[in-house]
């Protein structure tokens, strides 16, 4: 969680990307939720090398 507006709130994604949601439809993460949120951004960061590693944006 980034930040709280009100009744929303904003998160970030493994990659980067921020989003709103209200907070009500927060729930709290199980270690499911970890270990697949845990694979996405190495997945990400695999994605970013790469990129840099071929020279394409």
């Amino acid at each position: 969680m980034v930040s709280v507006y009100s009744d929303m709130v904003q998160v970030v994604r493994p990659a980067g990307e921020p989003w709103h949601v209200f907070y009500r439809r927060l729930l709290p993460g199980t270690a499911y939720h970890c270990r697949q949120l845990d694979a996405l951004a190495e997945l990400h960061a695999t994605r970013l090398r790469g990129r840099t590693a071929t020279g394409t944006p």
